[in-house]
């Protein structure tokens, strides 16, 4: 039996936050089959306020124009046909962290 997530969905998305430096993040995480894009999304930590969002067609971005020494919560949503909802999942990253890395699990 598979846990059911807050999005509805069966499927959680593990993402890894990278090259976390000053003003900007890299976030990656596996293809989800049958996915035809990614919603990206990203706010304060512990701030549930979305100050931008982006689609993207592939499994990594980078996200640029932070502010530093800031912790993001970054949320990435696969979409497949008629933007059904297939899996989602968040990661936390702080700027000027240097390359360290970090996996959040469900």
């Amino acid at each position: 039996m598979k846990e059911v997530s807050q999005c509805g969905c069966s499927l959680k998305l593990y993402l890894l936050c990278l090259n976390m430096i000053p003003n900007s993040l890299d976030v990656s995480w596996d293809p989800v089959v049958d996915a035809t894009s990614y919603d990206v999304s990203w706010s304060e930590s512990g701030n549930s306020v979305v100050l931008d969002s982006q689609s993207v067609n592939d499994n990594a971005v980078t996200i640029s124009q932070l502010s530093p020494h800031t912790t993001y919560v970054v949320t990435v949503s696969a979409k497949g046909t008629n933007s059904k909802l297939l899996a989602e999942g968040s990661v936390p990253g702080t700027t000027d962290e240097g390359s360290k890395s970090m996996w959040l699990f469900p």
